[in-house]
């Protein structure tokens, strides 16, 4: 590239992403947009030699941060905490991993003495019994105190909190003004420390303070109304909120690899049974952890489980080991691949709903494992989708090559107004949004964004199937006998990366993947949008295509219809 198209040169009529997706504006008008090119003074430039320091951290460190005020006794949060805790230390924190626990009201408590390591489960089995059964009777609270708690367990021994990860759970913070936000900001920024936050029922605008100047991960889990039974989901989504965090807090190279993953759950609280399958690929079958969630401690509600392995074998067991987590287990060892199914007996007098949740660790020797993504195009910490249609996309790869033609789909729900929409995602290049096809980038419009500063909790499930999904082969990873196969280039002459708005892939790249399913949750998005779905604007014709008769008196215009609401509905 010598020089980029200006106001001046830019055609803005080109049927070009470039037009596309920046609204007709000159390549060089975005770049000079940028905060990072205002006011910028050109003058003569010195070459220097760079010099790069590597520093790796031999050991994950985190530092557990719970709220203990009186308001947490609120709808039995602080009960939901510890079980959710329960199962978060001795189950889900990869083995050695340092762990440290901190509680706060008005004064912050060290419940260790700087960070342990996870090395056996009577280590595990003690560091929670640390942890108080109740919270305590002062109303206030003082997250200054708890983050140089949680700095001060870091730094024990002399050890550098810099790099390592805070997870804070609380109740909102509307007792504190933004002054004292800030200072808790800066204490951790000073620190190098990562600040995440998981709180109940309503967000508050230091929460965002918070994790985005530390780049932290923001989660929400809302609170139900009445009847009390029904709270079970705020258990299970308090889980899955803990290991988006830990997803996003890891800091070893490998971590990630360790951490569980969710690849199915299901829910009912009007049948009799519970029933339905899910899948273990090769990369997935270690570790497996089938839980059947229940409310009630005492009146579970659970009659039987019973689990079907892929040869047949049928088990019926039930464990109760993990009861004070409040879930069940079929007690057996899950290891081998392919497809299991399951039937849970209900007791037909109980109105609490169950819960069956399936969470395993992958593996894989050549570090291809399966990743998704989520992400908006959100960059600041809330959205308008009245000034700017918001997007929401999700990445899922095979090592570091695209996933392509997997079964995609969101579940946006909002907080404040109890509903859930599904939205399947593609990955089909049509520009509007998604900008190109077979990238493993599947995408869709958020729709429906309604009213005034609403937060929207994403998760996405992928499925993949045996001779419909595939990968891409990478050449570093590519054994003895597929030598002749090469890795895509990005010499257009060998193999077109992309022709309008497609990367081919020649068949002799595409790599085989067996059926699997994952489920990942996405971090809180708050948005304002239309005061009503009738004020949502159709979408984008982006493939208007006008040709003419030979004397030119009939012109013909074809393009693709887009969706009332955006890409939705006709």
């Amino acid at each position: 590239v010598s020089q980029f198209c200006n106001e001046t040169t830019h055609n803005r009529f080109a049927p070009t992403k470039q037009n596309l997706l920046c609204h007709g504006r000159s390549t060089q008008s975005v770049i000079n947009s940028n905060l990072d090119f205002q006011n910028l003074t050109m003058g003569p430039v010195s070459i220097r030699r760079t010099a790069f320091t590597y520093k790796r951290i031999e050991k994950s460190r985190f530092v557990l941060v719970i709220d203990n005020s009186k308001e947490m006794e609120l709808m039995r949060n602080f009960y939901f905490v510890r079980s959710a805790v329960r199962r978060f230390i001795l189950e889900d924190l990869p083995t050695g991993t340092e762990l440290g626990l901190v509680i706060f009201d008005s004064l912050a408590i060290n419940l260790t003495d700087g960070t342990v390591s996870l090395d056996n489960d009577d280590t595990r089995k003690h560091l929670f019994g640390e942890i108080p059964e109740e919270a305590s009777q002062l109303d206030s609270k003082c997250l200054t105190c708890a983050i140089n708690k949680a700095i001060e367990t870091l730094e024990f021994g002399g050890k550098l909190a810099g790099g390592n990860s805070v997870i804070i759970v609380t109740t909102p913070l509307r007792g504190m003004d933004l002054d004292s936000i800030e200072v808790a900001t800066s204490i951790a920024t000073q620190k190098n420390v990562k600040l995440s936050v998981i709180a109940f029922n309503e967000t508050f605008e230091g929460h965002s303070v918070l994790t985005s100047k530390t780049n932290g991960y923001f989660g929400i889990v809302p609170l139900n109304v009445l009847p009390p039974e029904l709270h079970l989901t705020m258990l299970t989504r308090l889980v899955d909120e803990l290991l988006a965090a830990l997803h996003h807090q890891a800091t070893h190279p490998n971590q990630e690899i360790e951490i569980p993953i969710t690849i199915h759950e299901k829910a009912s609280n009007t049948t009799s049974i519970i029933e339905g399958t899910f899948t273990l690929d090769r990369s997935i079958a270690r570790d497996v952890l089938f839980a059947v969630y229940f409310y009630d401690q005492i009146k579970t509600g659970v009659r039987k489980i019973q689990i079907t392995a892929p040869d047949g074998t049928i088990y019926s067991s039930r464990s109760d080991e993990h009861k004070p987590s409040n879930y069940f287990t079929p007690g057996i060892q899950i290891t081998e691949p392919g497809l299991w199914s399951y039937v849970v007996e209900r007791d037909g007098t109980s109105k609490q709903p169950h819960i069956v949740k399936v969470t395993t660790r992958q593996f894989s020797a050549h570090g291809e494992k399966l990743s998704v993504k989520i992400f908006t195009s959100v960059e600041t910490a809330e959205g308008n989708a009245t000034i700017e249609p918001i997007k929401l996309f999700a990445e899922v790869k095979q090592g570091r090559q695209p996933v392509l033609n997997a079964k995609v789909e969101a579940t946006v729900t909002s907080n404040q107004h109890s509903f859930a929409v599904p939205i399947p995602l593609f990955d089909n290049g049509n520009g509007d949004p998604d900008v190109t096809e077979n990238d493993g980038i599947y995408s869709r419009y958020l729709p429906y964004i309604l009213g005034n500063r609403t937060e929207y909790s994403i998760s996405v499930s992928v499925h993949g199937y045996e001779d419909q999904t595939f990968s891409v082969y990478d050449s570093s990873l590519r054994d003895q006998n597929q030598r002749s196969k090469r890795a895509i280039s990005l010499d257009p002459a060998i193999v077109p990366m992309c022709c309008g708005s497609s990367v081919t892939i020649p068949s002799h790249l595409k790599k085989p993947i067996s059926t699997f399913s994952r489920i990942t949750v996405g971090p809180l998005l708050v948005a304002s949008g239309y005061a009503s779905e009738d004020l949502i604007p159709p979408g984008r014709i982006s493939d208007l295509y006008v040709t003419s008769g030979i004397d030119r008196t009939i012109w013909n215009f074809t393009w693709t219809a887009t969706g009332g609401d955006l890409d939705y509905g006709v």
